[in-house]
């Protein structure tokens, strides 16, 4: 989708649970996205998208926190509907933030129009 590739980033996150990509687009470096999909001790609750960086001569860095099932032993860690449109919303974020940081003045939008891209 948009033509872009997700690079995965190997290198050590805050969590081993954590994943990091690179987006590309055309070879050319966008910005980078950090997955923390699932629950675990001390981790704040609920589903967002946040900033790692934004921004200046900084490329935007991103961060999809969730808290998804987890697939265990005893749990195929299956996702109900709520959590697949809770994901995509959430993505939606993560690629207006991706494109958005591409701008002169990354974040120049109207805040009624913010959850737009994500719809």
């Amino acid at each position: 989708m948009f033509e872009l590739e997700f690079i995965p980033i190997k290198t050590t996150l805050w969590s081993d649970e954590a994943k990091g990509f690179e987006v590309r687009k055309n070879k050319q470096l966008l910005g980078r996205i950090y997955l923390d999909m699932h629950p675990r001790e001390g981790k704040s609750t609920g589903n967002r998208q946040t900033f790692f960086a934004f921004g200046g001569q900084n490329l935007p860095e991103l961060i999809l926190i969730c808290n998804f099932p987890k697939t265990t032993e005893n749990n195929p860690g299956l996702m109900e509907i709520f959590d697949v449109l809770t994901y995509f919303h959430e993505f939606g974020h993560l690629m207006h933030s991706i494109f958005n940081g591409q701008q002169e003045f990354p974040g120049s939008f109207e805040n009624d129009f913010v959850e737009a891209p994500s719809q």
